[in-house]
């Protein structure tokens, strides 16, 4: 639990950096992209999301793990649509947007992506995604 808890602060301490680092709601979450969109050649930790190892090791075997990395995946999503909130509330995204829904496909297609390009040692897959997420992200955004 330590280590994972160790692990998985590292990564959340580096999206925040990035998101921080960004003015609007439309940048905060493409450095969310960018950021998964490194891990495949340059992870932050080697071994993978500590999140998504988490989950596959955890299964029912080690319910205290499963509850952690439960945790840690509620938060980062919450934090995503967090950003997507304040983009509505600042007049950056559409209001009509699903917030929810669109975390939860960042979110899903962010860990699958990660998933298959450590299988397949290359970041095609996660391109593909990032792409795809963009140009929803593009339809989101208002123009000032």
């Amino acid at each position: 639990l330590q280590a994972f808890d160790h692990m998985a602060q590292i990564m959340m301490l580096e999206i925040g950096r990035v998101v921080k680092a960004e003015p609007t709601a439309g940048s905060k979450l493409r450095a969310v992209f960018r950021f998964f969109e490194t891990y495949v050649n340059h992870p932050i930790i080697s071994g993978g999301c500590p999140i998504q190892n988490a989950a596959i090791e955890a299964d029912d075997s080690y319910p205290h793990l499963r509850t952690r990395a439960t945790e840690r995946l509620v938060a980062l999503r919450a934090a995503i649509e967090r950003i997507l909130q304040n983009g509505i509330r600042y007049g950056q995204l559409d209001p009509s947007a699903d917030v929810t829904g669109f975390a939860t496909l960042v979110l899903t297609s962010m860990e699958g992506a990660v998933m298959m390009g450590r299988l397949t040692g290359t970041n095609t897959d996660m391109q593909v995604v990032t792409r795809c997420l963009d140009a929803q992200l593009t339809r989101l955004e208002l123009t000032p």
